[in-house]
């Protein structure tokens, strides 16, 4: 499975940093971070997103990166992004990945969020994300994945 398809921010910091004041990241899954085999469900995984099966990619959304609870609003806000799931790769752009070139942006201004609920690999990333950065990593005890649900006043 890969993770951290949907991060633009990172890239837009690398292809035009004049445009770039600081950064705040928040759970972030940069591609290229090393990242290990995930569990044997992954390959459930695979099967919803081949199918379009929003209801089941809420569920492994939900099983997966709602530690602090399946509650009415996250249920909410992963069955939001579920419909889109099956597509994210279109959205990708070809390029070399953004991990190896964070030591570009080490005198910009950021900061990294992560949940002290999250998944390890997760939070490895955003560990390694920091240190590559040379910034801040905040952790969030309590909380999952879900960091602007879950902790709004901290995220802005």
């Amino acid at each position: 499975m890969q993770h951290g398809r949907r991060f633009r921010a990172l890239g837009l910091a690398l292809e035009q940093p004049e445009r770039v004041a600081s950064l705040v990241l928040a759970c972030p899954g940069v591609p290229g971070c090393p990242w290990p085999p995930g569990p044997e469900e992954d390959a459930g995984y695979e099967r919803l997103l081949a199918a379009g099966d929003v209801e089941g990619l809420t569920a492994f959304g939900l099983r997966s990166w709602a530690a602090s609870g399946a509650d009415k609003a996250a249920r909410a806000r992963l069955c939001s992004v579920a419909p889109a799931r099956p597509t994210e790769d279109v959205h990708r752009l070809p390029g070399p990945p953004v991990f190896d070139r964070l030591g570009a942006l080490a005198g910009l201004p950021a900061q990294v969020l992560v949940g002290g609920l999250d998944l390890p690999p997760a939070v490895g990333c955003a560990e390694r994300t920091a240190e590559r950065l040379g910034c801040e990593l905040l952790r969030l005890p309590g909380v999952d994945h879900l960091l602007p649900l879950r902790a709004p006043a901290e995220v802005a």
